[in-house]
Formats: structure tokens, sequence, C-alpha cells
């Protein structure tokens, strides 16, 4: 080991360490590394004051390191995200839910404001069987009603609830307007 140390405290091994892998580990790994390696201890603040002296930008290593990224070939599937929900990447940019692609390939287009709901409540059930689509504020309804179920055929009579109870929300409203616009006492 080379124990000949340069201005900034570092052994040229150090030194040499860490230009190689400073694109592999980010700061707090780097510095259980430093300490492990050559039972340097260094502070985070400390190695990224070296990166700044020695011209070695945090921000572009940052950035560079996202860039190595692996690419997903078309196809790739992720982990499921916080509500349980599987995305599949479609082309080279955009990732889509999984179940909104499947219902697509059967189906065609989802119309605007739809959403592609799990029938008998299972997210990882993709058979399209399973997939149907409703309106946000149908959607809405069931789930704030605690209307969902693990059967499908009650989901589907759900669905069919919340339409209902919409259609008759949006009539009471409809009703009111005309009602308060022909009891008013404007005059012309």
């Amino acid at each position: 080991m080379n124990l000949t140390k340069n201005n900034s405290g570092y052994t040229d091994e150090m030194v040499s360490y860490i230009e190689k892998n400073r694109f592999k580990l980010n700061v707090n790994q780097m510095c259980k590394s430093l300490k492990i390696n050559f039972n340097k201890d260094v502070t985070p603040k400390a190695l990224r004051k070296y990166y700044y002296r020695h011209n070695l930008d945090f921000k572009k290593m940052v950035l560079q390191r996202q860039n190595c990224t692996i690419k997903h070939p078309i196809g790739t599937e992720s982990n499921p995200d916080k509500n349980g929900l599987v995305r599949i990447k479609i082309n080279d940019k955009q990732w889509v839910y999984k179940q909104r692609y499947i219902y697509e390939q059967h189906y065609g287009k989802i119309p605007k404001g739809y959403k592609v709901i799990f029938l008998n409540g299972d997210k990882t059930d993709y058979d399209i069987n399973n997939l149907a689509i409703a309106p946000y504020k149908d959607v809405l309804y069931i789930y704030g009603n605690n209307l969902n179920s693990c059967d499908r055929e009650i989901t589907k009579l759900s669905l069919g609830v919340a339409r209902l109870a919409n259609k008759i929300k949006e009539k009471d409203e409809s009703d009111k307007n005309e009602s308060f616009c022909s009891s008013s006492n404007i005059r012309r």
C-alpha cells in the first residue's frame, strides 16, 4: 500500500480508489468503503469538500450515475407500486399500467375519464374477464360506499348501482337548477 500522502490527506492509492469508484458509490457508501478498505474515517461533508476542491462536481457525478442506469427492454414489467399496480414498458420512453395495456389490446383505446378496474379486486389477476372500465365517478362511488367486492358479479352489479346513483344525482342537480331559474323574480 502506498502511504505517501498528497496535500489533501489522502494517499495516492485512496485517490485512485475514489477516482475509480466515484460513479459507482454515493457519498455515504464511499465513506464506508474508505473506512473498510483504508481505515480512513471520512465524513460525507469532508468527502463532498474533497470532490469540490478536486473538480469532481458531485451533481455531475449523480447525473452521470443516473445516466448509467440499465436500459429496460420493451415489455419489461416494473415492481408493483405502493398501490400494488404493475407498469409495463411499451416503447423507449413510455410505461403504462399493465391492466390498461391488456384491456386496450383486446378492446381498443379507453375513453378519457374512464379507469380499468379489477372485478375480483385482485390486482395481480390480469385475465381479460377480470378487467372492466368504468367512469372515475362510478369507481369513486363504489369505493366511497364500500361496494367493492372480491366477486366479479357483485362488482358488476355495484357498477350498475354506482351508475344509477350518479344519474339520479345529476338529475336532482339539474332539477334544482331549473326550479331555481323558473322561480326567481328576475324582471326583464
